[in-house]
Formats: C-alpha cells, structure tokens, sequence
C-alpha cells in the first residue's frame, strides 16, 4: 500500500501543472534529467534518512566529476531533518511545496544557484559553496556558516536573527529588506553588497564591517543594548510595511 507521502508526490511529480512551477524560463539540462519516478524515489529516500537518521540517499546519477554526490538539479518537496550530509553537490536544487533544510548541517556541499525562496535553510553549514543561491523570504535564524561563499547570494526580505557567518565571502550579495540582527560576522568580506532597508540591530563584526550607504536607510538603532529581539522584529515588520506603502 502507498503511504500518503508518496501520493503526495505522485499528484506533486505527475500531474500537467509541475512544469510551470518550476524556474521561469524553463527547466535547465541539470533539472530536465530528474524524471518524476526519480523525484518521488529520492524524496521519499530523503524522508525516510531523516527520520531515522540514516545515510544520505545514493543518487541516480551517482557523482560529478569533482566526487561529489550528484543531486544537481533536484527538486526538494520534503524536510530534510537531522542530517549530516557531506561531500554532495546540490547546485540548480529548487525547494518546493513541504521542502526545507531543518537543523541539518552541511559540510564541503554546493548549492551554486539554488533556489530556497521562503524555506527554511537553517542549522550548520561549513566549507560550503553558496555562490548565487536564492533564500528570498527565508529564514536562516540561529544557524552557522563557516567558510562559506555567498557572492551573488540572493537574501532580500530573509529573517537570519542570531545567526553566526565566520569567514564567510559576501561579495555583491543582495540583503535587502532582510533582517539580519543580533548576528556575529567574523573575519567577512562584503564588497559590493547591498543593504537597502535592511535592519542589522545588536550586531558583532570582529574583523571587516560593511559600509553602508546613507540611501540604503539601513536601520542601526542607537539604543542597541536595550532593543529585545520582539521589539527588534516588529521594527523588521514595520519597515517592509512602509516600503510596500
């Protein structure tokens, strides 16, 4: 007998509206060569690791020519829970439907252009490539990110409040609109980012701070000692209010 998951990804995978809730434009070579028999597999694979926090699925198409586990291209729509997943290469990955990345930690992995819009992206993160990924109305609150590359990154209208980036490479990464307070950045590089309407409240920089340009109307409030992390949010909330207005 199915379980309902599978179901799930059979209406999710197999019906005539899953193309058209892909990337605009189309889908590239990297997401054309999953198959919706694949998708459901390898979901229901990663469902079935985190819940009894197995080992990482192995890949259809097994590794990329650097040895890394091949997933480029896949199309998330479960949690991946409590996993430790290495060496894997998930670049061109789009997080759909009940997808997300909850309290997992990630080591030597690419997510190169990615797409996590609105997911949770959260926990550890070490040595990883995140160059042009795209967490847009994510959440990355309370994670750690060492040695980790985010040029390009997309992070506008993101929530990463007490979150920690040691060494990390922001270089022309978009934070706008996110809300990025009571964070530690240690030894970051942030040529070229942007900041508009950003609120970074209660932060630590040991090493580099961003520059911040009068225009981008960053909020850094001069009672920082005294703001709560409640007050902080409804300031967060507020400021997209009057920018949507």
């Amino acid at each position: 007998m199915k379980s309902s998951l599978e179901k799930g990804l059979k209406i999710v995978f197999e019906t005539n509206r899953y193309p058209a809730l892909l990337r605009k434009g189309g889908l590239n070579q990297m997401e054309s060569r999953w198959d919706s028999s694949m998708l459901i597999e390898i979901n229901m694979a990663f469902d079935n690791a985190g819940k009894k926090k197995g080992d990482l699925p192995l890949s259809p198409f097994k590794v990329t020519e650097n040895g890394l586990h091949d997933f480029r291209g896949f199309q998330l729509a479960v949690p991946l829970v409590r996993l430790n997943i290495k060496n894997s290469d998930f670049s061109w990955t789009t997080c759909r439907f009940g997808g997300s990345l909850n309290n997992c930690i990630f080591e030597d992995s690419i997510f190169r252009f990615s797409n996590f819009d609105g997911y949770f992206f959260v926990k550890q993160f070490q040595r990883c490539d995140l160059a042009g990924i795209s967490i847009k109305n994510g959440s990355l609150s309370d994670s750690i990110f060492i040695e980790c590359d985010f040029s390009e990154a997309k992070l506008t209208s993101a929530m990463a409040r007490g979150a920690k980036f040691i060494r990390c490479n922001f270089e022309k990464t978009n934070f706008s609109k996110g809300g990025f307070d009571f964070c530690l950045f240690e030894d970051c590089v942030f040529k070229g980012a942007k900041f508009k309407n950003t609120t970074m409240i209660g932060n630590t920089y040991i090493g580099e701070r961003p520059e911040f340009k009068p225009s981008e109307n960053v909020m850094l409030t001069s009672r920082t000692e005294e703001m709560t992390l409640q007050e902080a949010e409804r300031l967060f909330f507020s400021m997209l209010k009057d920018d949507d207005d």
